[in-house]
């Protein structure tokens, strides 16, 4: 699957496609998008969707403990931000 999927094509496959591992990753990258916008809240949930969806999914599970040890007033720290490179 492509990895630079618009935010409207991601959300279809969030509605459309019946894959469970591809609508994980679709969550993956909205938290991801989320994570860039600031949108703490957001990119949690969207992780935890992934994770329901597909328990082996590592990267949403990094995504979200790097979430859960930032203080949500600190902004986004330089190993969340890390993640991203990988």
């Amino acid at each position: 699957m492509h990895l630079t999927l618009g935010i409207e094509e991601l959300q279809s496959i969030l509605v459309f496609d019946q894959d469970r591992r591809s609508r994980a990753f679709a969550h993956l990258q909205l938290g991801r998008l989320a994570i860039k916008e600031h949108r703490r809240d957001a990119a949690i949930e969207h992780f935890r969707e992934a994770l329901v969806l597909d328990a082996h999914m590592d990267r949403a599970r990094e995504f979200l403990k790097d979430l859960s040890q930032e203080r949500p007033a600190s902004g986004f720290g330089k190993r969340l931000r890390g993640l991203f490179g990988r």
